[in-house]
C-alpha cells in the first residue's frame, strides 16, 4: 500500500468532564518504528486503547491500512493486522514457548475446533519456527515460561504478538521491569520487526530505548501532541523539555 499504515486525524476522547485525548493527529509509515512518549497521565495508554478498539473516540478518524476502523470491534481490528500488547504479559504458563506462539498464530474455525477433539494438531509450524530463529528464541522453544527470566518472558510475549504477521504492532510499555541488558536485547529485536513486515508504535518510559530504536517520536502532554520529529529533533524541542522538566506551570 502507499501512504501511512496508520493515520489518526482529530481524535478526541472524553471521560466525563476529563479530556483524555484532545484533537490528536498521528501517523505511522510502513516499515518504521514510531514512538509515543509523554509524562504520566498524558494519555498514552488511552491512545493505545482507542487505536485497538477498547475505547471509542468522541470525534476523529482512525484509518488502518487505508480503511476506516474506528467503528470496528477490537477482534476485528486484530484480524486485519492491528495488534497490541498489554503491560501484563499474560503468557500461557502451562504451555511451552513454541506452543504459546502456535496458539497466537492460529485462527480457530468450528471445523478445526471439532477436529482437534479427535486428532492431535501438529505442534510445529513454519512461521513459528522461523520466528523462533529470527528472534533468537529457538533455544527456549521447549521450555515453559515459568522457567524463563523476566526479560526472556517479555521477548516471548513480543514473539507471540508478531507470529500472526500483524501490519502494525502497538507496544504498551514492553520494557517495564527490564534491566538495562534486557532492554538492550529488546531494542535489538524491535529493530528487526520492520524487516519482517511489521511496523511498530512503541509506548515506553525508557527514553534510551525509544530514542535508540524509533525513526519518529511523538510527544503527548495533557492529551495533545506537542511535538513530532526525529529523536534528535524531539530531544531538543523546548515544549518537550518543559513537559518533562516541569517548567511553565507544571507542578514538580
Amino acid at each position: 500500500m502507499s501512504g501511512p499504515v496508520l493515520e489518526v486525524v482529530g481524535v478526541t476522547v472524553r471521560h466525563g468532564g476529563l479530556v483524555a485525548l484532545n484533537d490528536v493527529d498521528l501517523s505511522v509509515e510502513p516499515a518504521t518504528i514510531a514512538g509515543l512518549i509523554g509524562p504520566n497521565g498524558a494519555g498514552k495508554t488511552t491512545f493505545i486503547d482507542t487505536l485497538s478498539g477498547f475505547t471509542r473516540p468522541r470525534t476523529g478518524r482512525i484509518s488502518f491500512d487505508g480503511e476506516r476502523v474506528e467503528e470496528l470491534a477490537p477482534h476485528d481490528r486484530a484480524r486485519r493486522g492491528l495488534v497490541r500488547t498489554f503491560q501484563s504479559l499474560e503468557l500461557f504458563d502451562d504451555l511451552t514457548v513454541r506452543e504459546n506462539l502456535l496458539v497466537a498464530e492460529a485462527t480457530p474455525t468450528l471445523r478445526a475446533t471439532v477436529t482437534d477433539l479427535f486428532r492431535r494438531k501438529d505442534q510445529r509450524s513454519p512461521r513459528a519456527e522461523e520466528l523462533l530463529d529470527d528472534l533468537g528464541l529457538a533455544g527456549w522453544a521447549d521450555r515453559l515460561p515459568t522457567e524463563l527470566s523476566n526479560g526472556q518472558r517479555h521477548l516471548v510475549a513480543l514473539a507471540r504478538a508478531v507470529v500472526a504477521r500483524p501490519k502494525l504492532l502497538l507496544l504498551d510499555e514492553p520494557a517495564a521491569g527490564l534491566d538495562p541488558a534486557e532492554t538492550a536485547e529488546l531494542g535489538e529485536i524491535l529493530q528487526r520487526l520492520p524487516e519482517l513486515g511489521t511496523s511498530v508504535l512503541l509506548v515506553d518510559h525508557d527514553m534510551a530505548l525509544v530514542m535508540g530504536v524509533c525513526h519518529v517520536v511523538n510527544v503527548l502532554d495533557f492529551g495533545r501532541v506537542i511535538a513530532t520529529g526525529t529523536p534528535a529533533q524531539v530531544r531538543s524541542d523546548p515544549q518537550v523539555v518543559a513537559a518533562y522538566l516541569g517548567s511553565e506551570g507544571r507542578a514538580s
